[in-house]
């Protein structure tokens, strides 16, 4: 195979063929998909391969016959002169021969019997999939029997051989069945194969025959995907799985938990937080602070009782001066980081906290986007309000009033940057209108104006174009 290579100008590419141990057979069988894969790109190439290597095995065929013609000719000579000189001899060695051809071909027999082949196999549910499954399919597939499987073949297996083995319903020592013997009842089933490059699936229109289907894929390289035509297979699991019954004490409680429900069991359990009474009520004393937000601070304190607690650890009768008074018993438990009491308008309280903005207008979708993103939900949650109103936009960096590069202010940071990751004309129609213009004439990135000032206080914005701001 190297001098072929060399021959045709492609001797750079003998690792990968050693790699995957390409003769000039496999090259004749190989597809233009295969030798591409291999380098072999152009069709100049392929072609000049591929009728080196016919020429060569031609060669091969050739030197062959006329080596056991001639030395057929040399043989029958010297067992001519044998039989007529040495007749005892000539005897004994035609024993030894003929019983050495027949060991011969019993070994031969044999061998062509026991050509093993293992490909993996991959049987999929849906009938209309075209596409290889993603790591979440696979676990669904599995558990219903289907999915990633080896199944072994013989290089001589016709196509109703392969066709038995891959619809085997012979188990294994486990107890699975070897193949996947739901195929035999959904109306057909293809077989396909994943592009390169990608997961789109791909039919293979080769005979089923063992030694077809590995020259087919490349010298049994890769997965065969089963999928079936006219029904779709169920997704349903063999076995049901059953729950854990591992407990765990609480710590709150001292009671058993089931591991499992340990997590809901800790937001309902208020056992612990404060000192039970004889009889089993619970009365909770406690003093609730309340700041309120507007900007000239004033604080109210008063007292709270909580009385009659129900079965579920929850308070039926309140009693109090000031507004939910049982939250900052929970606050005390739960809540890290810097302090929820003001103690001093002149003192600043140090420690952790989660910073979100929220849209005065619009409170709640913009306080749930800002929430959804951060990590830990236990520390003190600072807050700050603005208005879209304060927010302004301008084309900075330039001569003119109708070019330059977008910046956007905020009452907080003042003015910042909009980063270009993503940005197209779309979003340059949307700053344009939001300034008066009636269209865009074009897009510029890269710092085209400049490399901005301040904080990036957008990135990744994709507009659809009805917006009325830029920030929406």
């Amino acid at each position: 195979m190297e001098q072929i290579l060399q021959a045709v100008n492609l001797g750079t590419l003998l690792g990968g063929f050693q790699a995957q141990r390409m003769e000039e057979n496999d090259v004749l069988a190989a597809s233009d998909q295969e030798l591409i894969r291999l380098g072999v790109s152009t069709i100049g190439d392929r072609i000049r391969l591929r009728e080196a290597c016919r020429k060569k095995v031609e060669e091969n065929a050739a030197s062959t016959s006329q080596s056991s013609a001639s030395t057929s000719q040399a043989t029958a000579a010297r067992e001519e002169r044998l039989s007529i000189f040495h007749a005892r001899r000539h005897n004994s060695r035609s024993l030894t021969r003929a019983a050495s051809r027949n060991s011969t071909s019993n070994g031969s027999k044999r061998s062509a019997k026991g050509s093993p082949w293992t490909p993996t196999f991959v049987c999929l549910a849906d009938s209309a999939s075209s596409k290889a499954p993603s790591s979440v399919d696979k676990q669904i597939l599995y558990k219903a029997g289907l999915g990633v499987k080896k199944i072994k073949l013989d290089l001589e297996d016709n196509e109703q051989t392969v066709l038995d083995k891959i619809t085997s319903d012979t188990n294994d020592t486990l107890g699975n069945p070897l193949g996947f013997p739901q195929l035999k009842t959904i109306g057909g089933f293809e077989m396909l194969r994943c592009t390169p490059n990608c997961r789109d699936l791909t039919e293979i229109d080769s005979c089923w025959s063992a030694r077809d289907l590995r020259s087919t894929m490349g010298g049994g390289q890769g997965k065969i995907y089963l999928r079936p035509i006219q029904r779709s297979l169920s997704t349903k699991p063999l076995v049901q799985q059953s729950h854990s019954d591992v407990k765990e004490k609480c710590h709150m409680c001292d009671q058993e938990i089931l591991v499992r429900s340990l997590r809901d069991h800790l937001y309902t359990c208020t056992v612990g937080l404060d000192s039970n009474d004889e009889d089993g009520s619970e009365n909770i004393t406690s003093t609730a602070t309340i700041v309120s937000s507007t900007p000239s601070t004033s604080m109210v304190s008063g007292n709270a009782s909580i009385s009659s607690v129900n079965s579920d650890g929850l308070p039926a009768t309140i009693t109090a001066e000031a507004p939910d008074p049982i939250v900052p018993c929970f606050q005390q438990q739960f809540v890290t980081g810097r302090a929820l009491e003001v103690v001093s308008e002149d003192e600043v309280n140090e420690g952790d906290t989660n910073f979100i903005m929220v849209d005065r207008r619009n409170l709640i979708e913009t306080a749930f986007d800002e929430i959804m993103v951060l990590p830990e939900y236990r520390k003190t949650l600072q807050v700050q309000f603005y208005a879209k109103s304060d927010l302004q936009i301008r084309l900075a960096n330039t001569k003119s009033n109708e070019t330059g590069r977008v910046e956007i202010f905020h009452p907080s940071f003042g003015w910042g940057t909009v980063c270009d990751r993503g940005w197209d004309d779309t979003d340059s129609r949307v700053v344009c209108r939001q300034l008066g213009f009636s269209g865009v004439s074009g897009t510029r990135k890269r710092a085209y104006y400049g490399r901005g000032t301040g904080s990036i206080l957008l990135d990744d914005v994709k507009c659809t174009g009805n917006e009325s701001f830029i920030w929406d």
